[in-house]
């Protein structure tokens, strides 16, 4: 007899701990491997199919599973032993698919808590009851979690699923992620690009060459992986962070946790993230060089029409700008960039540096607090809507309304933080080493917070690079 095992564990972050549910994965294991040998059996290595942090309530792939039933159908597969039913599947269409594949090809599935029996109709019948009762124990742990969560939003209390920078239940922080929550919002008030807070997260070298997080180690997100961009956009738009409930994608009020980082980082950080036009951060659109984006083109300036030049490579491999709308120059970038950051450089080391600060803070405090009171003006709508107090006609065009204030309003908001990362060079002891220690990202960001950038076409008969043509206007 060819002997097979599927064991399965859910995964329950607001129960278990990963070493429990391996622990529980193991006792399985062990109740079904003495089940076969009491029966004479031997089970086959080969053939077991653990499955962890798997559901079988919900229409989500089990690699594992698909991966047994396909053993079964070329004839690798005399027997299936499993704990119980609702460890092997708790969905009835399910069971049936099981049954058509087993029946014909004469392969028996025994549980530890009693055996089952597709080739009588008695037998399937007792399948089937067992896999409806199943689905309804399933259905019903849905339905106590669901009114558990929405007693958990009324009450302010944080949600199950542990999030990164909380300990298990949420209420304490786990100090080392906390920290790095902290840094990823600084790095992203400060220009960096998700990409390179993924870096940062993951343990990466820092640009001033300085050892990674972690003495390199890094540190993993709640799922035990590495940190991508997406993962850490998600991040930094997350309310939790700033001790703010939410739930189905909507702000409910205050927590009663402990905030990791101030309400106003969340709102400059959602301002950033959320802007139609990104040129200095973001994931996939993350910039690789330093004026690609960023500076404007002369000629297409000239005639009142705002034009970036992108970059790219000739023939024989050197990078160069051109403009992105029209062929109005053609320019080596190498050394561009490196007159735009010594003239960055240059302006960074003047006495009136500090000239440079705005005094953005109050501002920032102001469009918070306004940012705060339309999103419950838009809440207030919502309800009276929902009370039957206003027509779906008015409740779109009030929504419609305080939602275009919102977006201006963010929109400022991010100039403003624009602003801030001029500040926090400027405040630094040596303004021109902060620059020049920062990131790419963070780089652009300060240069586009400071001037505008304009090239003029090169100069026939002059030589290859003529510091001339680079037109930096400051910015007011």
């Amino acid at each position: 007899m060819r002997v097979a095992l599927y064991l399965r564990q859910s995964h329950d972050p607001g129960r278990y701990r990963d070493d429990e549910e391996g622990r529980a994965i193991d006792r399985q294991r062990a109740a079904c491997t003495a089940h076969a040998e009491r029966r004479g059996w031997t089970v086959d290595p080969s053939l077991i199919f653990p499955e962890n942090h798997t559901s079988a309530s919900k229409r989500r792939k089990r690699p594992i599973y698909d991966e047994m039933l396909r053993r079964i159908e070329r004839g690798d597969i005399d027997v299936v032993v499993a704990w119980a039913l609702d460890r092997l599947l708790r969905r009835p269409v399910e069971l049936e698919d099981l049954i058509d594949l087993c029946e014909p090809l004469g392969v028996r599935v025994i549980t530890v808590q009693g055996d089952l029996d597709f080739e009588t109709p008695q037998g399937k019948l007792a399948a089937r009851t067992f896999a409806s009762m199943a689905r309804f124990e399933a259905d019903q742990k849905g339905e106590r979690q669901h009114l558990s969560e929405v007693q958990a939003v009324e009450q302010g209390r944080p949600p199950r699923r542990r999030a990164f920078g909380y300990a298990k239940g949420g209420m304490t922080l786990v100090e080392d992620e906390a920290a790095a929550v902290r840094q990823a919002y600084k790095m992203l008030l400060a220009g960096s690009s998700l990409a390179s807070i993924a870096r940062y997260l993951n343990g990466e070298r820092r640009p001033d060459g300085a050892e990674g997080l972690n003495g390199g180690r890094g540190l993993r997100t709640t799922l035990g992986r590495e940190w991508e961009p997406t993962a850490v956009r998600k991040l930094l738009l997350s309310p939790r962070y700033a001790a703010i409930r939410a739930y189905g994608g909507e702000e409910t009020g205050p927590g009663t946790w402990p905030a990791i980082v101030p309400e106003a980082t969340l709102r400059q950080a959602e301002a950033l993230l959320t802007a139609a036009e990104r040129r200095t951060s973001g994931g996939s659109t993350a910039r690789k060089w330093l004026g690609a984006g960023l500076f404007r083109c002369g000629k297409c300036d000239a005639e009142g029409i705002d034009s970036d030049v992108q970059s790219r490579y000739r023939a024989a491999g050197e990078r160069i700008y051109s403009c992105r709308r029209k062929k109005h120059l053609t320019r080596l970038a190498d050394p561009i960039d490196e007159a735009v950051l010594l003239v960055v450089e240059k302006r960074l080391r003047r006495p009136d540096v500090a000239d440079l600060l705005a005094a953005d803070d109050p501002e920032v405090a102001r469009l918070t607090d306004k940012a705060s009171v339309l999103r419950a003006k838009i809440k207030r709508i919502e309800n009276d809507y929902g009370d039957g107090e206003i027509s779906a006609r008015v409740m779109r065009e009030q929504k419609a309304r305080r939602k275009g204030e919102l977006d201006r309003v963010n929109r400022r908001l991010a100039a403003v933080t624009a602003r801030s990362r001029v500040a926090a060079v400027v405040s630094a002891e040596s303004p021109p080493e902060a620059f020049l220690a920062l990131d790419l990202g963070a780089r652009r960001a300060v240069i586009d917070a400071l001037c505008r950038v304009v090239l003029l076409p090169g100069r026939p008969g002059r030589r290859p690079f003529d510091p001339d043509t680079i037109r930096v206007v400051w910015r007011a």
